[in-house]
C-alpha cells in the first residue's frame, strides 16, 4: 500500500515538473515567434540601417546635388508681379491699420475740439500716411527683393546645419556618385567598386532592381529619380556607430536562435512526457469531471472566457530576458486550468449535448422565468404579483425573526423571488429614467439617442412613441439648422461679393486724388474702376432678377421654338472662350430639330448660365458632353463636364443664391446663375437638377413639349 502511494506521488510530482517544462516551452516559443518578423539575416537588411542610409542620401542631395552658393542664389532672385503686388497689399494693410490707430488717437486726445477741426486734422495726417505708403515701382521692387533675400537666408541657415550633419556621416560612410552631367562626388581615393567591396562590410551599387520588402527601396528610388549612379559602402576598419549597431544586431540574432532552440526543445520534451503521462492526467481529470459538469454550461463558458482573458494577461507579463518565478507559476496554473476547461468543453460538444445542457443553464432558466411571469401579463396583474412577492418576503422576514432557524429558507426565497423582482424593478426604473431623460433633452432642444425598445409592455410602447417624437424633432432641428446656415452664408456671400468691387472702387478713387499720378497710371486706375463698376452692376442686376423671380413676378412669352437651334446659338456665343479654355464640346442628339413650348429669351438665359458655369468650373483639356433626348412628353438636355473644384457631396446647395463651386470666390460671377436658371425652368413646369459622380458634374434640364 505504501509503495503504491509513493508511486502515485512520484508520478504526480513528475507530471507537475513536466507541465512546467511544457508551459515554459509554450510561453517562450510564442514570444520568439512574435519577435521573429522583426529580424533579418543581416543588419544591413534591416529598416534601422536603411533609415541611416536614407538620411545620408537625402543630405547628399541637399548639400551636394542641389547646392547653389548663397551669392549666386541671391543674384538669381527675380521679383515677379505677384511679389510686387504682395508688397502693395502689405502696405495697404499697414496704411489701413495706421489710419485706424489715428482715428482712435484723435478721438481720445481731441474730445473737446469740434468735429470739423478733427476731420481737417485727420485728413491732413491721412494724406501724410498715404504719401508714406505710396511707393514708387523701384522702391516696391527693392522691398520685394529684401523679403525674398530674408527668406533665402533662413533656408541657407538650415542648410548649414544639414551640411555639418553630412560631414559627420561622411566619416563612416564611403560613397561614389556620378550625376547625369558626369560630375563625380566621392570621399574615396580608390573608387574601384570591387576594391572597395573587399574593404567593406557592406557595399551596394545603385540603382539596382529591388525586390519585395527590400529595405533600401527608398534609397534606390532617389538614385533613379535624380538620374545618378554609383555605390555606397561601410568600411571595415572604421569604428563607427553603424559598426556598433551591426555587432549588437549579430549578438541579438545569436541570442534569439539560442533562445528559440531552448524553447522548442522544452516544448517538444514537455509534450512528449505529457503524452506518456496521459494515464495520470486522465485519472486526475476523472476526479474533477463530475464536480465540473454540475456547474451550468453557461457559467462554464463564462469561466472559460475569463480564464482565457487572464491567460493572455499573464502571458503579457512574461519576458524573454527575465522571467519572474511568481509570474511564471501563475501562468502555469492558469494554462493548466485553461487546458482542463477546453477538454471538458470539447467533450460536451463532441457528445452533441451542448444544446440540451444550455436549456438547463442558469441564463436560460432565468430568462424563461422572467418571460413567463411578467412579459404577457397586464399592468394590473404585474403590480399584483409584485405586491404579493413583496408581502411574502416581508412575512418571511417576520418568520425569521420569530424562528431564526428558518434563515436558510428565507435566503433561498430572497434570492429567487426577491432577486428576480429587484432585477425586473431595476430594469423598469432604468427604462422609465431613460424615457424621462430623453423627454427632458427633447424639451431643451438637444439631440437625443433613441431608447432601446424590446418587448410590448406599456413602457416599451411609450418608449416607441418617444423615439418617434425624437426623430421628428431631430429632423426639424436639422432643417432649421440648414436654413440658418444657408441664411448666414447668403448674407456673408452677398456682403463679400458686393463689398469686394466696391472697396476697389473706393481705393482707386482715392488714388486718383493724387495730383502726382501720371496719365498712364490715371487711365489704368480709371479702367479698373470701370471694370469693378460693371461687375457691381452685373451683381445688382442678377440680384434684382432673382428676387423678382422669387416673388413669382415673371412673365413668359411662350412659343414653339427649335431647342436645338437655341442651344447651338448659345454655344456659338462662347465658341471663342471655350477654345481658349481648351474645352471640346460633344453635342449628341436624336434629331436635328426638336420643338418645345417655351419662352425663347428666358430659355436662352438658362443655357447661357449653364454654359458659363461649365466654362468657369471645368477642368481644362477635357470634353464637355451635351446629350439631347426626347420622349413623348418632354425633352431632356444633359450637360456633363469634369469639375476642377472639389464640390463635396451636398450639390443641392449649389441652387442656393450666391452659392459657388469655388468656395474661395476667386472666379468671376455672382453665384446666382443656377438659382436663376432653376427658377426659369420651374416656371416652365420643367425640372433642373444636378448630379455629382466623383468629379463628373451633370446638369439635367427637362422641358415639356407643350
Amino acid at each position: 500500500m505504501d509503495i503504491k502511494s509513493k508511486s502515485s506521488g512520484t508520478k504526480f510530482v513528475f507530471l507537475i515538473i513536466t507541465f512546467f517544462v511544457f508551459a515554459y516551452g509554450v510561453a517562450t516559443t510564442l514570444q520568439n515567434i512574435n519577435y521573429a518578423p522583426e529580424l533579418e539575416t543581416s543588419y544591413f537588411k534591416t529598416n534601422e540601417f536603411a533609415h541611416e542610409i536614407e538620411e545620408f542620401i537625402n543630405l547628399f542631395s541637399e548639400v551636394e546635388l542641389d547646392y547653389v552658393d548663397f551669392e549666386t542664389a541671391k543674384e538669381q532672385i527675380q521679383v515677379t508681379n505677384e511679389d510686387i503686388q504682395r508688397v502693395k497689399d502689405q502696405n495697404l494693410t499697414r496704411l489701413q491699420e495706421e489710419i485706424a490707430l489715428l482715428d482712435i488717437e484723435l478721438y481720445e486726445e481731441n474730445q473737446e475740439i469740434n468735429e470739423e477741426a478733427i476731420a481737417t486734422k485727420r485728413n491732413e495726417q491721412v494724406e501724410v500716411l498715404k504719401e508714406k505708403y505710396n511707393l514708387s515701382q523701384t522702391k516696391l521692387i527693392a522691398l520685394a527683393k529684401e523679403q525674398k533675400v530674408a527668406e533665402l537666408q533662413k533656408q541657407y541657415d538650415y542648410l548649414t546645419e544639414q551640411r555639418e550633419r553630412f560631414q559627420y556621416m561622411k566619416q563612416y560612410i564611403d560613397f561614389y556618385i556620378k550625376d547625369s552631367t558626369g560630375t563625380v562626388y566621392s570621399n574615396l581615393d580608390n573608387t574601384d567598386y570591387e576594391h572597395v567591396k573587399t574593404q567593406s562590410v557592406f557595399a551596394q551599387k545603385f540603382p539596382y532592381h529591388t525586390r519585395m520588402n527590400d529595405s533600401l527601396t527608398g534609397v534606390n528610388r532617389v538614385f533613379i529619380t535624380r538620374d545618378v549612379t554609383g555605390f555606397i559602402a561601410i568600411p571595415k576598419d572604421n569604428h563607427s556607430l553603424i559598426m556598433e549597431n551591426m555587432y549588437d544586431y549579430q549578438d541579438r540574432l545569436i541570442q534569439f536562435f539560442i533562445q528559440l532552440a531552448i524553447s522548442v526543445t522544452a516544448l517538444v520534451i514537455g509534450a512528449i512526457f505529457l503524452y506518456r503521462s496521459r494515464a495520470t492526467i486522465a485519472t486526475i481529470l476523472e476526479s474533477l469531471r463530475l464536480p465540473y459538469y454540475k456547474i451550468p454550461i453557461d457559467i462554464r463558458i463564462v469561466g472559460l472566457l475569463i480564464t482565457l482573458f487572464f491567460l493572455l494577461i499573464s502571458f503579457g507579463t512574461l519576458s524573454l530576458r527575465y522571467i519572474s518565478i511568481g509570474d511564471f507559476v501563475v501562468f502555469v496554473i492558469i494554462l493548466a486550468l485553461f487546458f482542463m476547461q477546453c477538454k471538458f468543453t470539447f467533450e460536451t460538444i463532441k457528445r452533441k449535448q451542448f444544446k440540451d445542457e444550455w436549456k438547463k443553464g442558469f441564463i436560460y432558466k432565468q430568462k424563461n422565468a422572467i418571460k413567463n411571469s411578467f412579459l404577457y401579463k397586464s399592468p394590473f396583474v404585474r403590480i399584483l404579483l409584485l405586491a404579493i412577492i413583496s408581502g411574502g418576503l416581508g412575512f418571511a422576514t417576520l418568520v425569521v425573526i420569530i424562528q431564526p432557524e428558518a434563515i436558510f429558507v428565507y435566503l433561498f426565497l430572497m434570492f429567487v423571488f426577491g432577486g428576480g423582482t429587484l432585477l425586473i424593478g431595476l430594469k423598469k426604473i432604468a427604462l422609465f429614467n431613460s424615457i424621462l431623460e430623453t423627454t427632458k433633452e427633447m424639451a431643451e432642444g438637444n439631440v437625443v439617442k433613441e431608447i432601446e425598445v424590446k418587448g410590448n409592455s406599456p413602457l416599451m410602447q411609450l418608449a416607441k412613441y418617444v423615439n418617434q417624437l425624437a426623430r421628428g424633432v431631430q429632423v426639424s432641428q436639422q432643417v432649421q439648422a440648414k436654413s440658418e446656415r444657408l441664411k448666414t452664408e447668403l448674407i456673408s456671400n452677398v456682403s463679400h461679393d458686393l463689398r469686394t468691387p466696391l472697396t476697389s472702387i473706393i481705393n482707386y478713387t482715392n488714388f486718383l486724388k493724387n495730383d502726382e499720378l501720371s496719365d498712364e497710371e490715371r487711365r489704368k486706375y480709371i479702367d479698373i474702376i470701370d471694370n469693378k463698376s460693371q461687375r457691381l452692376k452685373v451683381l445688382i442686376d442678377d440680384l434684382f432678377e432673382v428676387s423678382k423671380m422669387a416673388t413669382g413676378n415673371i412673365e413668359l412669352q411662350k412659343e414653339h421654338i427649335d431647342i436645338m437651334q437655341l442651344l447651338k446659338q448659345s454655344l456659338g456665343e462662347y465658341d471663342e472662350k471655350l477654345t481658349e479654355a481648351n474645352l471640346t464640346i460633344k453635342l449628341n442628339t436624336v434629331k436635328p430639330q426638336l420643338f418645345v413650348y417655351v419662352d425663347g429669351a428666358k430659355m436662352w438665359r438658362v443655357f447661357d448660365n449653364i454654359i458659363g458655369n461649365i466654362l468657369k468650373y471645368s477642368l481644362q483639356h477635357t470634353r464637355v458632353y451635351i446629350n439631347v433626348e426626347e420622349t413623348d412628353q418632354d425633352v431632356k438636355i444633359v450637360f456633363k463636364n469634369i469639375s476642377k473644384y472639389d464640390l463635396k457631396e451636398n450639390v443641392d446647395e449649389l441652387f442656393e443664391r450666391f452659392k459657388r463651386g469655388d468656395e474661395s470666390r476667386q472666379t468671376d460671377g455672382s453665384g446666382l446663375g443656377l438659382a436663376i436658371a432653376k427658377t426659369i425652368v420651374d416656371h416652365h413646369n420643367g425640372n433642373l437638377e444636378i448630379e455629382l459622380d466623383g468629379d463628373l458634374f451633370k446638369t439635367i434640364v427637362t422641358l415639356m413639349k407643350s
